[in-house]
């Protein structure tokens, strides 16, 4: 039976062994470790190594004589961040739900609009919070036009109830975002 599992060293791959026989020969060597991530569709790429400095140095090293270029990779992580400061500093308040309506985020504007906390808030759905005359008052006049590709938003005024019960009127602005083949998420 093949083992998925390899080890590199000075540009040799040679089956992992399921414990070490001896030590290497440079007790400063690295080892990598390959492992296939069929179930992820990835592959698991571990490090070892006995000196712990300049860590990311050596990481980079082995991903570089690999040939892999994580440049874009740093590049998208650092969109993400960007992406993540700039929904948490807004002063409006943002929610993000799914097809049904539930939270799955919230920014802190929208906390202090609800006086729920995020932690509570992603427990809830939309039409916990609707005031309730105004649930589902407006959703024919945008959702089944979104879900065609008809229309990207829609803009109303909507009454939310706040924490404690107490109403309170707000903008809002519905938007459908798609996956990558424009199937909605």
């Amino acid at each position: 039976c093949p083992r998925p599992y390899y080890r590199r060293s000075a540009g040799a791959a040679t089956p992992w062994p399921p414990r070490p026989r001896s030590p290497p020969a440079d007790q400063g060597a690295a080892l990598t470790l390959i492992r296939p991530q069929t179930q992820r569709g990835g592959t698991e790429i571990c490090v070892y190594t006995p000196r712990r400095d300049n860590l990311f140095a050596l990481i980079t090293s082995t991903l570089d004589q690999m040939g892999l270029d994580i440049t874009d990779l740093k590049r998208a992580e650092e969109e993400l961040r960007i992406a993540a400061v700039a929904f948490e500093s807004q002063e409006v308040g943002i929610m993000v739900t799914d097809a049904d309506n539930v939270f799955l985020r919230v920014n802190q504007a929208f906390t202090r609009t609800t006086g729920y906390s995020a932690e509570e808030l992603l427990k809830m759905d939309t039409a916990q919070l609707l005031y309730p005359e105004h649930h589902h008052l407006d959703r024919a006049n945008y959702y089944d036009k979104m879900l065609a590709g008809e229309m990207t938003s829609y803009s109303s005024e909507r009454l939310y109830l706040r924490k404690g019960g107490v109403p309170v009127w707000t903008n809002r602005t519905v938007s459908l975002v798609r996956d990558a083949s424009g199937k909605p998420l």
